[in-house]
């Protein structure tokens, strides 16, 4: 699979949970890069999901176990999964 890239993404079981993490952690210097926390559009869909975030430039020796304790502390984390693969349409 290769290693992480330093980009993922948190599925909540709630559009407030989502809200939240991306309100508290967007742009905060995280060992030493800034937290980039957008909502997610699926892929093949023209529409935001309000529950699932993309999250970029978080260490690249994270776990999924790492990135979704991370976000837990904003609500339930129904999935987390990092990347190694950047997919740009």
């Amino acid at each position: 699979l290769g290693n992480s890239k330093g980009f993922g993404y948190i599925y909540y079981n709630n559009e407030e949970s989502a809200e939240k993490a991306k309100n508290c952690l967007n742009r905060k210097d995280y060992y030493g890069k800034p937290l980039d926390i957008v909502n997610l559009i699926p892929f093949k869909s023209k529409s935001i999901s309000n529950n699932a975030l993309f999250i970029m430039n978080f260490p690249t020796s994270f776990t999924e176990n790492d990135l979704k304790k991370l976000f837990a502390k904003y609500g339930e984390v129904k999935y987390a999964s990092i990347s190694n693969v950047l997919f740009l349409y």
